[in-house]
């Protein structure tokens, strides 16, 4: 069944000539109408497709909170802290991280900005912060003013940043092109545009025989951009991700499709009605930080991070209530400590969520590191 942007798409193909694979999937995810994420379908947690750490458990935006009083304490504790986070979801981050800093001194230099363009999103996002006075919307991170001192967080972001698909045919590096026929959506191969070719100056890629890469100058540009408003402070990706030689060893790419039918991997079937997402470019993304001068560290397992900002605490925590609860027979309170445990343990599951990867970007914090115990 053709969706209404598939059918807005071939109209414009049709009328103005085919498109780059990063124009569709501006559009099939952020199209001001029919975009999957402007729509706000639940995507992640319990009643979505795919679960994502701060969904998962406050204990993640606990122990974030304590790197970014760290980075905090480093800067000298001055009087204004922004924290800026993309891709803030249903709001379980922010949420989670503004009751854990309640009633320390650290939050009232606290200042929090959630990048967000759907107005659904927005709404949910409002509701799960509960009308606390420091926190502020805006649609990109180029509409906030430089911080002067300040971390900016965006988990699982860079893999939903729009990409350009390079493949390898006859010797010869070609980009495939969307186009219409007939009403249908489909791949043409041709010449690289000239956004991909400048990319390739800037980042050569051996591209296997008949096989398939993603490049996003997009990415590209969100971390320099996020960079540049960091004064001082640090920069942080979360995400699934590998290193560029890795990333061209796939033969088909890591480009996968996610919506309430399952996972596919037609990015033009049923377009604004299921996620597109890659693995983020870990080569790229430490250049762009590092051409941005600040001083990078990572991509280090997620599990490896949380456990240095004191996972194992909140465990024995956790243990320690779960126990009391038996001792004093609140049942339910005992059950929702041990479920908490488990995601606890699920955060640091090396083959799942601890597997992902945290790349960090400091700048003028030259003895800062997430590995800090």
């Amino acid at each position: 069944m053709t969706t209404p942007l598939e059918t807005l798409l071939a109209e414009q193909i049709s009328a103005h000539g085919r498109i780059t694979f990063a124009d569709f999937m501006e559009s099939a995810l952020y199209h001001p109408t029919f975009g999957y994420y402007i729509r706000g379908p639940e995507r992640s947690g319990w009643g979505g497709h795919f679960i994502t750490s701060p969904q998962l458990d406050p204990a993640f935006a606990e122990l974030w909170a304590r790197a970014f009083r760290q980075v905090w304490v480093a800067a000298g504790e001055p009087a204004r802290f922004d924290i800026i986070e993309a891709g803030p979801g249903e709001g379980g981050f922010a949420s989670a991280l503004l009751d854990h800093l309640s009633g320390e001194s650290f939050s009232e230099a606290v200042h929090l900005t959630l990048i967000e363009r759907s107005p659904v999103l927005r709404e949910r996002q409002r509701q799960a912060v509960g009308g606390h006075p420091r926190v502020q919307w805006r649609d990109s991170v180029s509409d906030i003013p430089p911080a002067p001192c300040g971390c900016f967080m965006a988990n699982e972001v860079l893999d939903n940043q729009p990409v350009h698909l390079l493949e390898l045919q006859e010797g010869a590096v070609v980009e495939l092109f969307v186009t219409n026929r007939n009403g249908t959506l489909l791949f043409e191969a041709g010449a690289p545009s000239s956004a991909a070719t400048r990319f390739l100056e800037r980042h050569p890629a051996e591209i296997p025989f008949g096989g398939r890469i993603e490049i996003s100058p997009a990415a590209e540009d969100l971390i320099l951009e996020a960079a540049g408003k960091i004064r001082r402070g640090v920069v942080v990706f979360v995400d699934y991700g590998a290193e560029r030689a890795e990333l061209t060893m796939r033969p088909d790419g890591s480009l996968v499709c996610y919506s309430e039918r399952g996972t596919d991997l037609d990015p033009l079937a049923n377009v604004g009605e299921k996620d597109l997402t890659v693995f983020a470019d870990w080569t790229v993304a430490r250049d762009a930080l590092e051409r941005a001068g600040l001083r990078t560290e990572g991509p280090i397992p997620q599990a490896e991070v949380l456990r240095a900002l004191g996972a194992r605490s909140i465990g024995d925590r956790l243990r320690g209530e779960h126990d009391l609860a038996i001792e004093e027979k609140r049942g339910a309170d005992a059950i929702r400590a041990i479920s908490r445990r488990q995601a606890l343990g699920a955060l640091l599951d090396a083959g799942g969520l601890g597997g992902q990867g945290v790349m960090a970007g400091f700048r003028d914090l030259p003895e800062m590191t997430l590995l800090r115990r």
